[in-house]
């Protein structure tokens, strides 16, 4: 009994701790310079564009499939 009372209480102690941060920056945005915020947002607008490019593609793609499945 008592080995499983410590090794709950080194769970629950682990539990408490912070997570270890991995932001390159963490200060609010409004702070930063305007180029952080503006190459951000020009990322994320990429990601937003290649998600619509492969969902406009694999659509294609399966209406090409059923268009020539009873042929």
């Amino acid at each position: 009994m008592a080995k499983l009372g410590e090794r709950a209480a080194k769970r629950i102690d682990a539990m408490g701790k912070p997570l270890p941060c991995q932001n390159e920056n963490d200060t609010p945005f409004f702070t930063r310079p305007l180029q952080d915020a503006a190459e951000r947002y020009a990322n994320a607008h990429a990601e937003v564009i290649e998600r619509r490019e492969s969902n406009r593609n694999r659509h294609a793609q399966q209406w090409a499939q059923w268009r020539h499945f009873n042929d």
